[in-house]
């Protein structure tokens, strides 16, 4: 078990304590308010948790909102990289590769999980069931117009070194895409250790926009595009309303959602939403 004694996305050493969750503490950075697990899981746990063939199970509900997402994604994608070769790191069972193949890209995926990884490769993607840094060790030398990494790198224990090897299999014109949760949201700070995706030892990093503005700089990337998203499927504001409101005000869940549902879309307008999507291309030599 490794222990982080400065923040993994500006390396600064100010921190405080925020609260404890799962037997986790979580610091925050004083710098970039990014917070993050002190004491890292053991790897094994960690292994364990991600080549679980159950790991990543979607309902009918999420996989159309998760299809939407991307099927916006692509519309994003294009307008700066319309073709060529496309990797999706932490692919899962190849969502994000299905709607990049259909716009034309060569499809490619690394997934650790091989249930995952065989179901996307049955659809016809290449696909890797490896880690990234294994990956990178077997085809360091292929380079991708396009490489996308959406919900991995709060997983990861160096998101520095993560996001370096990432970048090392990057065309020089190409761009890369990250999402993660947004710690910079006003209903992540409200909720604290409630917080929906405060959920260690699977999450270790909890960014904020300044915290990853931080860590990309520092891998030598420039961000040419930055948006938030994220609202609630049905099943997920139910469990919402039971989790976090009080009990009489459940008969009113049916006034309550939509007030939610603008909540979220006026946060996004504001670039404050549940998630952040960063759009990077390596910086210019000077």
């Amino acid at each position: 078990m490794g222990i982080r004694n400065n923040c993994p996305a500006c390396c600064g050493y100010e921190q405080q304590q925020c609260f404890e969750v799962n037997g986790f503490d979580i610091k925050r950075c004083l710098a970039c308010g990014t917070l993050y697990v002190e004491k890292l899981p053991i790897l094994e746990e960690l292994a364990s948790i991600y080549t679980n063939g159950s790991y990543y199970e979607l309902s009918d509900e999420s996989l159309q909102r998760i299809t939407e997402e991307n099927q916006r994604r692509l519309k994003l994608i294009k307008r700066i990289k319309p073709q060529g070769r496309f990797l999706d790191i932490g692919c899962a069972q190849g969502l994000l590769l299905d709607e990049a193949k259909k716009n034309g890209y060569q499809t490619f995926g690394v997934e650790p999980t091989l249930k995952n990884a065989e179901e996307a490769a049955r659809k016809g993607h290449v696909v890797e069931s490896k880690m990234l840094d294994e990956y990178v060790k077997q085809c360091g030398d292929d380079r991708f117009d396009v490489i996308a990494c959406l919900d991995v790198i709060e997983h990861v224990e160096n998101p520095k070194e993560f996001l370096m090897l990432a970048s090392s299999l990057l065309m020089d014109d190409g761009l890369m895409v990250i999402s993660t949760p947004n710690y910079s949201c006003i209903v992540e700070k409200r909720l604290g250790a409630n917080a929906p995706y405060m959920t260690p030892p699977e999450h270790v990093t909890f960014f904020t926009v300044e915290g990853m503005r931080h860590l990309v700089v520092t891998c030598g990337l420039d961000v040419v595009g930055l948006h938030t998203f994220g609202n609630l499927i049905s099943a997920e504001m139910d469990r919402s309303i039971r989790r976090y409101l009080p009990k009489p005000l459940y008969p009113f869940s049916g006034l309550i959602k939509p007030i939610v549902r603008f909540s979220f879309g006026l946060l996004n307008l504001m670039k404050m939403g549940l998630e952040q999507e960063i759009y990077l291309k390596k910086a210019k030599k000077r």
